[in-house]
């Protein structure tokens, strides 16, 4: 029976012990983790957000001609009947301005689901922005009867969705296993590597993954996207990444993993099953400081994308995402459990520090290396 002592140190702090598993398959009784359920949800809100951004890419990207439309009677009938008025002069894309910028894109329009995705970005956009996108889908509508721009950002997002998520995943297993754990557990159990929805991925790994599954991409995909670099798309994936990581970081908090060291402060945890079956102490609950940083990272990368044009330059995203993210979790390391069983506990920095400092010296590089050139000409859009 604990003593009076323990129970007002419990009190005192909240107290987190909810059950680890979602919900159970029927008739297999195959358990559901919550872990896993929002691993999954974060990569379909992010493929979600990518779309739109490839949606957009697409439509600010090259102005509308007249040499672009094959049809122009097609056109201008389509556009008597929707738009009495209206009257085409040699640049079609101006000559619809007037009109168009009165009309409210619609999510549907795009092909969005869930529509909060779309009317989040529409707040950074500006008007003109949205009324060169919508004279885009417009125009390509009514030429060529479907919306090409939305169908192109569709196949360009679930391609790179599936590489990405194949890429993350294999990528935070395979570094979990090298940089936190003996290599002998795994030798002695095998089945468990593949049981990434119970937990068991480390970051680092993951953005290896990532950029090792967008190159492979790239080289396959080359002609079809020619205007997809290597850069350009790890720009656009690490948007989404922010948002994703949000929702890996609340799953790691539900299974009571990846837990921060003893505090007293007012906010501070006491975790009633620890994974690592440690002492139930009041503790920071960095899992939930990760959340708030990476949705806070998700919101300036999207502000830097829309409203900051010198930020569209390749690389430069990426580098911020970098520079942000893991110096972010070089710090947060100081108030974590070591994780590693291959770094020694006195040792000055644990192998989650060792981890970070390339990647955001890298950043760092990726920021310098574009600043100038960023700066002294327009955004490559």
């Amino acid at each position: 029976m604990p003593s009076i002592l323990t129970l007002e140190f419990i009190i005192a702090y909240l107290f987190w012990d909810p059950s680890p598993i979602c919900f159970r398959i029927p008739l297999l009784d195959r358990p559901i983790m919550w872990y896993g359920v929002l691993f999954a949800l974060g990569f379909f809100i992010g493929f979600c957000v990518l779309k739109l951004l490839f949606t957009y890419f697409f439509a600010l990207r090259p102005e509308i001609a007249k040499d672009d439309i094959e049809d122009i009677s097609l056109l201008q009938k389509s556009l008597k009947t929707q738009f009495p008025a209206s009257k085409l002069d040699g640049n079609c894309a101006t000559s619809l301005s007037t009109e168009l910028n009165l009309v409210v894109i619609e999510p549907t329009s795009l092909g969005f689901s869930p529509k909060w995705i779309y009317q989040l970005f529409s707040k950074f956009f500006s008007k003109e922005e949205k009324a060169s996108l919508l004279r885009r889908l417009f125009l390509e509508k009514n030429v060529y009867g479907l919306t090409t721009l939305a169908s192109k950002s569709q196949v360009l997002a679930e391609k790179i969705t599936f590489y990405v998520m194949i890429g993350a995943v294999i990528g935070a297993r395979l570094g979990h296993m090298l940089f936190y754990e003996a290599p002998s557990y795994y030798l002695t159990n095998p089945s468990v590597i593949f049981r990434v929805w119970e937990g068991g991925l480390a970051s680092h790994g993951g953005v290896i993954g990532i950029l090792v599954s967008v190159l492979i991409f790239v080289l396959k995909q080359r002609k079809k996207f020619p205007s997809m670099s290597f850069l350009r798309i790890i720009d656009f994936a690490v948007i989404p990444t922010a948002l994703a990581g949000a929702f890996i970081r609340f799953g790691n908090f539900v299974n009571q993993e990846i837990l921060g060291v003893g505090s007293k402060l007012p906010w501070a945890i006491v975790f009633g099953h620890p994974a690592d079956g440690s002492t139930q102490i009041a503790r920071h609950p960095v899992q939930i400081y990760a959340v708030v940083f990476y949705l806070v990272t998700f919101l300036f990368l999207v502000h830097l994308f829309v409203r900051k044009k010198v930020f569209r330059k390749k690389g430069l995203l990426t580098g911020m995402f970098f520079v942000l993210v893991f110096s972010f979790r070089f710090v947060l390391e100081f108030i974590k459990e070591s994780q590693s069983e291959l770094v020694a506990q006195n040792s000055l920095l644990n192998m989650g520090q060792i981890l970070s400092i390339p990647v955001v010296i890298v950043g760092i590089g990726l920021l310098i290396r574009n600043r100038t050139k960023a700066l002294n000409s327009s955004a490559e859009m």
